[in-house]
């Protein structure tokens, strides 16, 4: 699905993480849109979809500024990402984005079926977010 840079981030909050490296986002997304807070945050992508969907992808409390030159990693050395958006559609497609592989789907399956055990979202998100997915990969 495309997508294009955007600025339009107010109300996004978590939806979910995902396990890459650096140089993985720069080679899909390019280099970071914000240097972030620059404390908590140090790097973040801004896209919004053709679908309208946006989607924020960050570090959190990771990096050097946050946790101290001794336990803080460099940027391009941070595997765990967040991911956020309005909804878990922007966790999905942002997913589906950075990992181009049939184990997206598993592991996006398996994120649902989680926070539903968890009762993080109901059964109408599941049913929503299932049908997003399959709409993905038609």
């Amino acid at each position: 699905m495309k997508y294009e840079k955007t600025t339009d981030i107010s109300g996004t909050h978590l939806q979910g993480h995902i396990d890459t490296t650096y140089e993985n986002i720069i080679s899909v997304l390019g280099k970071e849109h914000h240097k972030g807070d620059e404390y908590k945050t140090e790097a973040e992508w801004c896209i919004q979809f053709q679908d309208g969907t946006i989607a924020t992808l960050y570090n959190w409390k990771n990096g050097k500024t946050y946790c101290g030159e001794k336990d803080g990693l460099n940027v391009e050395d941070i595997t765990e990402w967040n991911i956020g958006g309005h909804s878990p559609r922007a966790r999905d497609l942002l997913f589906n984005l950075l990992n181009k592989s049939d184990h997206t789907l598993l592991e996006s399956l398996e994120d649902v079926v989680g926070q539903f055990q968890m009762k993080k979202i109901d059964q109408k998100q599941v049913v929503q977010t299932l049908k997003n997915l399959i709409e993905f990969y038609e």
